[in-house]
């Protein structure tokens, strides 16, 4: 896979875990931020939706499952949606700013003829040979809003948003290519870990001191360590639909759990079927067997059942691959810095919607909580707890062809922090405004 001489590799994604009004009485409604709960635990809802239009416009909640709205009719009729969950309808003159919309969970009967005969595995992989009818064929054009940010001991580090373009091949193309523009951006951040700071500083003395020795150039800026781990072409590159052929690989190891060559390494069950709209969802999950000693996956994946497509795909590292995460090598070095650590959660998610009758990505999410500890006898002890989250979501697709609205072309070779335009503040606010609208 090339993406314009940049070529991602997958096995980077397990590495990347580690190291996001009032209503007016006129017509149209200029703004309204509601919160999409659970009816029983009244618990936030993350990434639900609000449709309307026919589903072609719409808006996508927060990880707080806060949605901000615009530019609607007070006649608008939102359905509120979540997978599991029994979709809502409510008429938009009766939604107040500050409203909770409460939704109930769902659980389906499904057609016994379909599901019970077939085992989950095997049902999985009837989906994946379903891919080339279901997902888009041809090229098509793509807007995103993306976000990303390191938190420490819960202070922001860094923190990165963009409004970007992109043309993207079809899910049916032997070559996946992606042409980015850079349609405005914001970024903010102290630039600076604390944790392990001293050790960190004197290496990097000790590799100027190497660097001035053997005659080469080099600054302090030069062995600093990047704060950003995803970029908009990888994160459209680890869209598990359209490289279904390749694999993800840690320590040497495959651990893709689309692979059948890895299937007799997993379990997959069926969960309770649930609704997402109009359409019924088979739902499998999968994790390593418990007597596979390496570092593998678990997760969830819905499938829509009349026509076999992903809908949504989540996974993260199972419980059952901490010891097996980090080389022999690796734990000799962590013991010498006295060093230990706790995966709290990982994610990677992706979400797929509906384009001129076919499927495409709508949104890829990747998070990670990592407790760090450094504990040594004769040196500061440290502690450090770290979140990650890098998201981009899909605000608009078009057809091919299609003409950029940016000239300012995405630098495969560059963190996006270093080439975000200076954008006006006026110009920034209508974007942000948006952000987590589709269309």
């Amino acid at each position: 896979m090339t993406i314009r001489g940049y070529k991602p590799s997958k096995d980077l994604i397990m590495k990347y875990l580690f190291v996001f009004l009032l209503l007016c009485i006129s017509l149209f409604v200029k703004g309204q931020k509601i919160t999409i709960v659970d009816a029983s635990s009244k618990s936030p809802i993350p990434y639900a939706t609000a449709v309307l239009r026919g589903g072609e416009y719409g808006f996508v909640a927060n990880d707080s499952g806060q949605v901000n709205m615009y530019n609607l009719r007070s006649s608008d009729i939102l359905e509120f949606r979540s997978i599991g969950y029994i979709s809502r309808k409510l008429i938009c003159k009766d939604i107040i700013t500050g409203d909770s919309v409460l939704l109930q969970s769902s659980a389906l009967e499904l057609d016994e003829i379909i599901v019970k005969p077939m085992l989950a595995d095997e049902y999985v992989r009837l989906a994946l040979k379903s891919i080339s009818k279901n997902y888009y064929p041809d090229s098509f054009a793509t807007h995103h809003y993306y976000k990303e940010y390191l938190k420490e001991n819960n202070h922001y580090v860094n923190y990165s948003e963009a409004f970007l373009e992109a043309i993207q091949t079809g899910y049916l193309s032997p070559k996946d290519s992606f042409d980015f523009r850079i349609r405005a951006g914001h970024k903010s951040g102290k630039d600076e870990l604390e944790f392990m700071l001293k050790e960190r500083e004197k290496e990097i003395k000790k590799e100027l001191k190497s660097a001035k020795k053997n005659g080469q150039e080099a600054t302090s800026e030069d062995f600093v360590m990047p704060l950003e781990i995803g970029n908009p072409p990888f994160l459209l590159s680890l869209d598990p639909l359209r490289n279904a052929d390749q694999t993800f690989v840690v320590n040497n190891d495959n651990v893709d759990f689309l692979d059948s060559a890895t299937h007799t390494q997993y379990e997959f069950w069926y969960g309770k079927p649930v609704e997402y709209g109009n359409q019924s969802l088979v739902v499998v999950h999968f994790d390593q067997k418990k007597k596979v000693h390496k570092p593998m996956l678990a997760g969830t994946m819905w499938i829509e059942q009349s026509t076999n497509a992903f809908v949504k795909i989540e996974f993260g590292i199972s419980d059952y691959s901490q010891n097996h995460i980090i080389p022999g090598y690796m734990k000799a070095a962590l013991w010498i810095y006295g060093l230990s650590f706790d995966i709290k959660n990982t994610l990677v998610e992706f979400n797929y919607q509906p384009f001129k009758g076919k499927w495409a990505l709508g949104g890829v999410r990747l998070k990670a909580d990592v407790f760090l500890e450094k504990r040594r006898l004769f040196s500061e002890n440290e502690a450090s707890d770290f979140v990650y989250e890098c998201e981009m979501l899909t605000t608009e697709l078009h057809s091919y062809p299609y003409t950029f609205k940016s000239s300012l072309a995405y630098d495969y070779k560059k963190l996006i922090s270093e080439q975000l335009p200076e954008t006006p503040a006026n110009e920034w606010q209508k974007l942000k405004q948006e952000s987590r609208t589709y269309r």
